[in-house]
C-alpha cells in the first residue's frame, strides 16, 4: 500500500472540520503496508497550554521531539472536533505491542489519532472521535473492534482509558461499517449439491485471482497480467485481500475439522464484500456447474 493520500478525503466522511496541514501527503517514514484499524491517543497535555489553540501539540506530532523524529502520528484532533490531517505515511506512534489480526507492527498497519489533551473530555471532542474513527472505518474497510486505545496495544500506556464507558463504549458509538447487500442468487444456490458448490466457489475464485492491479494516485485500478507493478487482486489489503484469503483459510480449516462449509454461500458472501468489484453472474456460473456436471455424466 503506498501513503495513505486519500486520507483527507476519508476523515471528510466523518463531516467534521479537516485542516491539511502542509505537504502531509509525502510526510511519513515510509510506506504503510495495510490500514488494519485506528489506535487512539492523547498527547498528554493540559487545557492550561496555549488555552487560546485548538491544537497547541501539532509541532511536536508532525516534526517530533528529542530521540524520535516525526511524524508521530497521521491524524490530530483538536480542542473543538477539528481534524488535521498530518501524514499520509508510516508514523511513530505505537510502539511495541500486539493486535489480534494485525499483529505486532502497528504503525505500519494502523492509522495513529492524537487527540489534543490528558484524559479530560470536551464535549467537541467527545462527539467527534468516534466519528472520525467510523468515517475511518467505512473508508478502509476495517471493523469497528480493530479501533482500539494506546492502553489495549501495549500495557505501557494509559491513553485513552478515561473516555466514558471505556472502549467498549467508544467501539459502540463507531459501530461497524455497513454490511455489503448479497448479490442476487437467482434461486439456485439452495438448490447445488456439495460438490457443485465446490466447483461453483473454485470458479469465483478462479476469476477473481485472475484480476490484476496496479495502485496509482487516485486509488487501485485494474490493468492486465504482466503489467508493470501489477498486484493480484487477492493481496491487495484495499481490496480486502487479506479478508478473502483469512476467510477462505478459515472456512478450509473447519471443513479439516469435519464442519460442512456451504462453499456457494461463502463465494456470495465474499464477492459482496464489494472490495473485489467483481461483478459475478451466478446464473451464467451455475449454468457452466450443470454443464460440467452434464458432460462428466456423458463422458
Amino acid at each position: 500500500m503506498p501513503y495513505l493520500t486519500d486520507l483527507a478525503q476519508a476523515a471528510r466522511k466523518s463531516g467534521l472540520r479537516v485542516v491539511e496541514c502542509g505537504s502531509w501527503t509525502g510526510r511519513g517514514h515510509g510506506p504503510m503496508s495495510s490500514v488494519k484499524g485506528v489506535v487512539c491517543h492523547w498527547t498528554a497535555t493540559g487545557p492550561a497550554v496555549r488555552p487560546g489553540e485548538d491544537y497547541p501539540s501539532l509541532g511536536i506530532v508532525r516534526d517530533g521531539r528529542a530521540g524520535l523524529p516525526g511524524p508521530l502520528a497521521n491524524l490530530g484532533l483538536g480542542r473543538d472536533g477539528t481534524v488535521y490531517v498530518i501524514a499520509a505515511g508510516l508514523a511513530y506512534h505505537a510502539g511495541e505491542g500486539y493486535l489480534a489480526g494485525v499483529g505486532a507492527n502497528g504503525n505500519a498497519n494502523l492509522v495513529g489519532i492524537e487527540c489534543e489533551g490528558s484524559g479530560t473530555w470536551p464535549a467537541a471532542q467527545l462527539a467527534a472521535y468516534p466519528r472520525l474513527c467510523a468515517a475511518l472505518s467505512a473508508h478502509y474497510r476495517f471493523p469497528a473492534a480493530r479501533v482500539i486505545g494506546h492502553s489495549e496495544w501495549t500495557s505501557r500506556k494509559i491513553d485513552i482509558n478515561t473516555w466514558p464507558g471505556g472502549m467498549a463504549r467508544f467501539r459502540a458509538q463507531v459501530g461497524a461499517p455497513p454490511t455489503p447487500t448479497p448479490p442476487q442468487e437467482d434461486g439456485f444456490l439452495s438448490a447445488l449439491s456439495s460438490s457443485e458448490q465446490r466447483a461453483l466457489f473454485n470458479r469465483v475464485f478462479g476469476f477473481c485471482r485472475q484480476r490484476w492491479f496496479v495502485t496509482g494516485p487516485n486509488g487501485p485500478r485494474e490493468v492486465a497480467e504482466g503489467t508493470k507493478g501489477a498486484t493480484p487482486a487477492t493481496a491487495l489489503d484495499t481490496l480486502d485481500g487479506n479478508y478473502l484469503v483469512e476467510r477462505i483459510a478459515a472456512a478450509e480449516a473447519a471443513a479439516e475439522a469435519g464442519a460442512t462449509i456451504d462453499h456457494a454461500r461463502l463465494a456470495a458472501e465474499l464477492t459482496a464484500r464489494g472490495g473485489l468489484k467483481v461483478e459475478i453472474d451466478y446464473a451464467a456460473l451455475a449454468k457452466a456447474v450443470n454443464d460440467d456436471a452434464a458432460r462428466r455424466m456423458v463422458g
